[in-house]
């Protein structure tokens, strides 16, 4: 298949970039993964693979990476403030790294008039994104194949711009590089969205008495590339968004140490305590949001 479909045409910067691949799913010819995540597109895809045809599996699978509770109260917020601060008619959020998707499916069937555009480098992900939420029933949704580093989408398109653990994988040239290409979606006053996995004081102390390694920035034993949130990612990001604001999320949430609550409730608990002075001691993410 080739060719956009005519809805979502006025999106794109360079129509002949993109081809369709399947229905909801178009592949851009000039995705290529930043160096430090080359294994990376290799691993995303042998995980998402058992779960291309099981929606069930492939929310679960999420869960055992993401709070629940707390990426869907996150999601919502970020939505709600897309629709409070913009004028009625077409708005558009792009997800950069969506991985699965998981948490815009009910918001994506709540909003027929917000299209997101769900962003991934590997097309296995996107098959589970449609898997998850099929054409037919999430018209007002697109996933595309394309490098973070080299976004086929024009200038100033997105309303909100979300991105959730995917620039703490790439090295720091790279980071600016895709950064500045999130700015470069944006709206102005277009609000943004990044989460990013912190330097965690009590996980690092547990790991010590433990006698083990716990790492904070560069690769991993996986191959793959990390670097924690710490004040220097800050400045980075201050740099690009000034008008930033950190916050925590995930305190109750440690899959390095088998806690993975599933009530999606406990997700408000979560945030509870994150923003609370003992969320610089437990809480896993730091989140970094504001508007343009």
């Amino acid at each position: 298949m080739t060719g956009i479909p005519s809805a979502w045409q006025a999106l794109f910067a360079d129509a002949g970039r993109l081809h369709e691949v399947a229905d909801g799913i178009l592949a851009d010819s000039r995705c290529r993964p930043a160096f430090a995540q080359k294994e990376e597109v290799d691993l995303r895809d042998a995980v998402a693979e058992p779960f291309f045809r099981s929606p069930g599996a492939a929310v679960a699978e999420a869960a055992r990476h993401h709070s629940r509770g707390v990426m869907l109260r996150r999601a919502r917020e970020q939505v709600a403030r897309v629709t409070s601060r913009t004028a009625a008619g077409e708005r558009i959020i792009v997800d950069l790294g969506c991985g699965f998707g998981w948490h815009w499916v009910d918001l994506s069937a709540e909003n027929p008039t917000i299209r997101f555009v769900l962003i991934d480098f590997s097309m296995t992900n996107l098959r589970v994104c449609r898997t998850l939420m099929p054409v037919e029933r999430h018209s007002n949704v697109l996933c595309v194949q394309a490098s973070i580093l080299d976004l086929p989408l024009r200038e100033a398109v997105a309303d909100l711009a979300w991105s959730v653990q995917v620039m703490q994988h790439m090295a720091g040239p790279e980071r600016a590089l895709a950064l500045h290409g999130m700015k470069r979606l944006l709206k102005p006053g277009g609000a943004f969205y990044v989460a990013w996995l912190r330097d965690v004081p009590a996980v690092r102390a547990l790991y010590a008495l433990a006698a083990k390694r716990y790492h904070r920035r560069g690769r991993t034993p996986l191959g793959l590339h990390l670097d924690r949130f710490d004040d220097s990612i800050r400045d980075e990001l201050l740099a690009v968004f000034p008008s930033g604001r950190i916050s925590r999320s995930e305190s109750l949430f440690h899959p390095e140490l088998r806690l993975r609550p599933p009530a999606v409730w406990i997700g408000g608990l979560d945030l509870a305590l994150s923003g609370s002075p003992l969320g610089g001691l437990l809480a896993r993410q730091a989140e970094f949001s504001g508007e343009t």
